[in-house]
């Protein structure tokens, strides 16, 4: 792809940096202790990371064969259960996914597994020797030293497994990545139909709550494996060492497998809840983002901010009765231990075993080794469960029917480009490489065996006659359509098309048309494969470009959306400019076609958005275009410009089918084909069906009055109204993502406890840790007495063993309340957090969501507040637990003896100082990947909007690669946080190695008392075996809470200045619609150019104002002023009351927009006709009497109760806007302002809405801007802006006459 690129890709090794990897050249001790990541960590000592420091990715890590590897296992996979007609069983995908992981990265992690294992088993029999020798009067100094080296040797080994953990957490994340890509190589296969019923929050949720349990997997389940093991040698030396009572404990671990798997089972049916909530919540905020405008214009922030809560509402129940379950499984790891030897040591004492210390610790050190097995193998099945959920939903989306296959009509045409519908043989759909999409496989029997399935598709095919990079005379194709018949969802659902048959010649015009609703877009749709037909058949030869009514502008430079990816041709790129009329409105940006349009496109308007994506089509000269109404945006000179010299002109070599209503159009067209109801009613030359009768009286009525009108526009071409927010075109650019540097502070933490609880309560729970930590200690300090009592019988005695069970089942029920607590706590946290941060979105200046991506806007509301519901709970409670009862096992050594602080007190200074200095980059290394990953959910979201136009220009390939480069980029800041925390884990265990060996030494030397001995050498084991754990936690905190630090920025967005107003307008307010202006002035943004210039004029109560002008003349800006968006200088005054007085959405209450794009919500129609629930059945059937969409209604499934999808895309965009116009006349407002709402539209929709207005808006001041100048003629007055100030007021004739140049 070119410089002058749609997106521009991102270097391989980003920033300049180089592509070196220091781990690739580093030596078995380096890669072992992380040693190669010092350099980052000088670095980030002496000041904040940014994305130059992050290292290259490993060549094994690149999401680009990541995703081919498991594509081309899923779709062998897919492939083998097509070809056996008896087998009923699903795709799993966790089997392609498994075979994805080589052998050698299996012996590679067994290997060291199995190191750790032997390890951790042989530390408590050693010090169980050492417990023995101690106890003996005549001491064996010399195994008693070798004892002290081999506890020491098995305790520093455990440091080793850091490596293994780090691969581990490598392989989820290639794991993750893959899926990712996998999920994004499926949304260009859907089909419109589809897509619709697949919400965006579902695919977000996919891409990031969904792949984060897979990501976190491997480490669980494959440290698990090893388990029976484990326990089989474990059982095995208690049996041999000890007695048979003692397994009693053992048996207890074991038993609590089937609880915990009991409980991940409920678990994982809670997540799945959870999962079709968060889908919904998700949805609900992609529709926020978009329809901000609308949602502000109306005043339903309060409303729209209700409906998300109460959804949330439903998430948090959810996860809290999920937390209350998980409160157990994370108590495990503390509880079960002190059960376990509890049960244990009662069994043998009952027994008649006298407790000695050698077997008491022994005892408990054995116990402790299970416990963090099985605490791990818990992990595991939690993790299985909710691995099961995600699958099958990622599945559920991969299984999608894919758009239905073409086969080759004739040998003519280029392979794949002339073709008919054909039904799959398969039953599951494959994933197809990049190159020609919804081409499907062919003759597979006759290939060899030995080909991959998956590699019949070419990767990168470009058999393209679009390639080309200038307009040469090809002969385009005939179009032929025979007996097409397409459904609403597919198979089933209303027939939106009808038996439609007709030919296309080859360099003809066709001009499709038809009422609102008729199925124009949904033909276009059809033979552009976005639609999927029903039965039929569409044959074509050559390249098809498809110009979607739905403009659709990335966020880029104008040449970029131009161009889309096609070298620059000069003279080619300005014959095309100047074809789609840009030319001026290239000239009056600052910088020209390098101007920065926006997300979406905001600096543009509607008609050069509509242009720019006329003009991106013509660039990339294809042999027949599918134009689906791309004048109705622009003014008829414009339109007339475009027709003549674009479509007549630089195409006239092409076959072209264009959607229109005008009848000059209709005229000069080769075919015209008019639809009714989704079927053909007439087709034919224009003279010929008028003369039949077959063309509607009211499109060309309506046709008639606008081409009238077309002279008189061609003498006012100063006159032409584009909706235009030129106030961007200076300064707009996509804002840099917030990042926060240095320490995560302790404030942010405050914010997070007191966002959940009042300070009080934070002391009670501080206290209740406390408590519980003691409690958890005091069994095993009762052990240490009990040793040391030398008569069994006393040991026996019913206050030893009542005392020990009381103290156990204490930290019992304790443990299991605090994290309850801490569970209700967080989830409150996090709610709370979520609502504020909602509520400070809605009133946030539009400004902010025009400079910011919707990705980064939504990993807020996805990744992170999936962290803080999810992942932050468990992690915090683990990591306080961990950490407190590291601090335990430290202190309690101290108190056996004293003179182990010459070696500890320097380890924990050593250790705190470590913790600084991994601290000081970690945090930024996370910051940085929180950052690094909102280019791939804005990218997901960018592809999803533009899906129709990336695959009518055959660009999947090219948006493929970019977004392997956004994953790659996030790949690797992600990398570099999972190794800066084992680089802390693997250096704490060194410390608590060394902690280990001057506890034993010192026990020898000092001869001491086995029962101390055995506690502090007990505690001394598990602070080894912990102390990593522990680290990780609160690294993992750390990084978390940095998803905290990102919601809680959110919080703190500047809103509008109008919502802290207290003022109410006066009762009844506004009673008559009179509007004035004093000396108004206004700019969008600080230092911005000042687009309306101390306007003053006023609008009379109950009249109606056109608003003309040149684009960038300030139009739209007076629209603006009226609604505060934003507030402006000087005064506006409605019924004399300044709005700039008074609160910011009583003030919009009182205004009705009825804009050029129709703004509906995922729902039921009542709810987007009442969105307040203000009015009653009758009232909103009259409505819709009124607009004439009655029998559209009553025909639809539960008619007012009928579930609209995102956006109505169920309904036709004349349809929405008349649901639109009947929202505005149920308002009743004072002021109603009408915003190009015929644009889109057919005459006779436009004949309705017009006599609408008169007839219904009679007491309501009316504001128009139009660009018919017809529709602005019968307005009482007419103002005509000219650069922000007012050139002319008045009559329409007036204007007319003193403009006639």
């Amino acid at each position: 792809m070119s410089n002058e690129a749609s997106y521009q890709r991102l270097s391989s090794d980003g920033d300049g940096t180089s592509s070196f990897h220091p781990a690739e050249s580093a030596n078995w001790l380096s890669l072992l202790s992380f040693w190669w990541m010092n350099g980052t960590f000088r670095v980030g000592a002496e000041r904040p990371l940014t994305h130059a420091d992050i290292l290259p990715l490993h060549e094994e890590d690149r999401t680009r064969d990541l995703t081919e590897n498991l594509r081309k296992e899923w779709n062998k996979h897919v492939h083998e259960l097509n070809k056996d007609k008896a087998c009923k069983e699903q795709p799993r995908l966790w089997k392609c996914i498994l075979k994805t992981v080589t052998t050698r990265e299996i012996s590679v992690l067994t290997c060291f597994l199995i190191l750790e294992s032997v390890c951790r088993v042989l530390q408590p029999l050693f010090l169980g020797l050492l417990l023995h020798l101690l106890r003996l009067t005549e001491k064996d100094y010399s195994l008693a030293y070798g004892c002290c080296f081999l506890l020491a040797l098995s305790g520093l080994s455990t440091a080793c497994i850091h490596y293994t953990g780090f691969r581990l957490e490598l392989l989820g994340m290639r794991l993750s990545s893959a899926i990712k890509g996998l999920i994004y190589l499926k949304i260009p296969l859907i089909s419109k139909q589809t897509l619709r019923k697949v919400t965006s929050g579902n695919v977000i949720d996919l891409i990031s709550n969904d792949v984060q349990r897979i990501e976190m997997a491997p480490r669980w389940i494959f440290t698990s494996t090893l388990t029976m093991l484990e326990i089989a040698a474990v059982i095995s030396l208690l049996f041999y060492l000890i007695s048979w009572e003692a397994i009693m404990g053992v048996f207890y671990l074991v038993a609590v497998i089937p609880c915990v798997m009991i409980i991940s089972s409920l678990c994982a049916q809670l997540r799945q809840e959870t999962a079709a909530v968060s889908d919904h919540r998700l949805s609900m905020m992609i529709e926020l983002i978009s329809g901000i405008r609308a949602i502000k214009a109306n005043a339903w922030e309060n409303n729209y901010g209700d409906r998300i809560q109460e959804v949330r509402r439903k998430e948090t129940w959810i996860l809290l009765k999920k937390g209350a379950l998980l409160s157990i499984v994370e108590s495990l790891p503390f509880t079960a231990g002190t059960v376990a030897t509890f049960l244990s040591v009662l069994a043998l004492s009952l027994d008649g075993h006298l407790i000695s210390s050698a077997k008491a610790f022994m005892l408990l050190a054995f116990i402790n080794t299970l416990r963090i097995t099985i605490t791990r193998l818990s992990y595991a099945i939690t993790s299985v469960f909710e691995l099961r959920i995600s699958f099958r939903r990622i599945r559920n989306f991969l299984l999608l029917k894919n758009i239905p296959s073409l086969s080759l009509e004739t040998s003519e045409a280029p392979p794949g480009n002339q073709d008919h519908f054909q039904e799959s043989k398969n039953n599951f759909p494959a994933l197809y490489g990049r190159g020609s999409l919804g081409t499907e496989i062919k003759n597979e029997e006759k290939r060899s065996k030995n080909q991959d399935f998956n590699d019949y598709i070419p990767l990168n095919t470009d058999a393209n006659p679009a390639s080309r990079t200038e307009f040469t005379q090809a002969s385009p194709g005939k179009l032929s359509i025979e007996s097409l018949w397409c459904k609403a969802n597919e198979l089933e659902g209303p027939n939106l098309l009808e038996d439609v048959s007709f030919e296309v010649p080859e360099k003809s015009i066709t001009v499709v048309t038809g009422e609102v609703g008729s199925g124009k877009s949904t033909l276009l749709a059809a033979i552009a494969r976005e639609i999927v037909a029903f039965s039929g058949n569409i044959t074509y030869s050559g390249t098809v470009a498809y110009v979607s009514q739905t403009a659709w502008v990335f966020s880029g430079t104008l040449r970029e959306n131009v161009l889309f990816g096609k070298p620059f041709d000069d003279k080619k790129y300005s014959s095309v400019i100047q074809a789609c009329a840009l030319s001026d409105d290239i000239h009056r940006f600052p910088k020209g076609d390098l101007v920065f349009v926006g997300e979406h496109g905001v600096v543009l308007s509607g008609g050069q958005r509509a242009r720019v994506n006329l003009a991106r089509a013509v660039y990339a000269d294809a042999d027949m275009y599918l134009l689906d109404d791309p004048l109705s945006a622009v003014d008829s000179k414009v339109g007339e410009h475009i027709f003549s010299q674009c479509i007549c002109n630089l195409l006239k070599d092409k076959t072209r089918i264009l959607v229109t209503y005008a009848e000059r159009h209709l005229r000069m067209a080769d075919h015209v084909v008019v639809l009714n109801n989704g079927s053909v009613s007439g087709q034919g030359t224009f003279s010929d069906l008028k003369e039949s009768g077959l063309m509607f009286d009211t499109i060309i009525a309506g046709s008639a009055a606008i081409e009238k009108n077309t002279s008189t526009a061609e003498k006012e071409s100063n006159l032409r109204d584009k909706e235009f927010r030129g106030q961007f075109e200076e300064h707009l650019s996509v804002t840099q993502e917030d990042t926060t540097t240095g320490e995560i502070s302790s404030s942010l933490y405050w914010n997070y406890f007191r966002a959940g609880m009042h300070p009080l309560f934070m002391i009670i729970l501080f206290l209740i840790f406390l408590i519980t930590q003691a409690l958890l200690v005091s069994p095993d300090i009762w052990l240490s007495v009990l040793t040391t009592i030398p008569l069994l019988s006393e040991q026996q005695s019913f206050s030893t063993l009542g005392i020990y069970a009381a103290l156990v089942t204490g930290a019992f029920a304790m443990v299991i309340i605090r994290a309850i607590i801490f569970f209700s706590v967080s989830l409150r946290s996090s709610k709370n957090l979520h609502n504020h941060l909602v509520t400070c979105l809605l009133k946030a200046p539009v400004l902010f969501f025009d400079t910011n991506p919707a990705g980064r806007i939504l990993n807020r509301c996805s990744k992170d507040i999936d962290c803080m519901d999810e992942l932050l709970p468990k992690t915090f409670l683990s990591a306080i637990q961990y950490l407190l009862f590291v601090s335990t096992a430290m202190l309690l050594p101290l108190f056996t003896n004293v003179w182990l602080s010459i070696v500890s007190v320097p380890a924990v200074v050593i250790f705190l100082s470590l913790a600084w200095f991994y601290l000081k980059s970690s945090r930024e290394l996370k910051r940085l990947e929180a950052i690094c990953q909102s280019p791939v959910f804005s990218h997901f979201s960018e592809t999803m909007i533009g899906l129709d136009t990336i695959r009518s220009r055959n660009r999947e390939e090219d948006f493929i690669e970019d977004f392997y480069r956004h994953q790659d980029l996030h790949n690797r800041a992600f990398s570099m946080v999972l190794a800066s925390t084992r680089w802390l884990g693997f250096r704490a265990d060194v410390l608590c190695a060394t902690l280990i060996t001057a506890v034993a030494f010192a026990s020898v030397l000092a001869s001491q008392n086995p029962a101390l001995a055995g506690l502090a050498l007990a505690y001394a084991i598990d602070t080894a075996k912990i102390s990593q754990i522990a680290v990780r936690r609160y690294a993992g905190v750390e990084n978390l809470m940095t998803s905290v630090e990102r919601v809680l920025a959110y919080t703190r967005l500047n809103t509008e200045p109008g919502y802290t107003t207290k003022t109410l307008p006066p009762k009844n307010w506004p009673h008559d619609g009179h509007v004035s202006f004093k000396n108004v002035s206004m700019r969008y943004y600080p230092d911005g150019p000042v687009v309306l210039k101390k306007l003053s004029f006023e609008i009379q109560a109950r009249s109606k104002l056109g608003i003309v002008g040149r684009t960038g003349d300030g139009k739209s800006s007076i629209v603006s002023a009226i609604l505060r968006m934003p507030e402006t200088e000087g005064e506006i005054f409605i019924d004399d009351v300044c709005i700039e007085d008074i609160q910011l959405q009583e003030s919009r209450k009182c205004i009705s927009v009825l804009g050029q794009s129709p703004v509906l919500f995922s729902g039921s129609l009542r709810k987007n006709l009442d969105p307040l629930g203000e009015y009653s059945d009758d009232e909103l059937w009259t409505a819709i009497k009124e607009v004439k969409l009655t029998s559209l209604v009553e025909n639809l499934d539960g008619q007012l109760d009928h579930k609209l999808f995102e956006g109505g895309e169920n309904l036709s965009t004349g349809q929405r806007q008349l649901i639109c116009l009947a929202r505005t006349l149920l308002k009743r407002s004072k002021i109603v302002i009408l915003d190009e709402p015929t644009a889109y539209v057919d005459p006779n929709t436009e004949k309705i809405i017009w006599s609408t207005v008169h007839e219904k808006l009679n007491n309501s001041t009316v504001i128009i801007i139009a660009h018919r100048l017809n529709t602005v003629r019968n307005c009482d007055s007419i103002l005509l802006l000219e650069e922000g100030q007012i050139a002319v007021q008045g009559t329409f004739d007036a204007l007319v006459g003193s403009h006639k140049e």
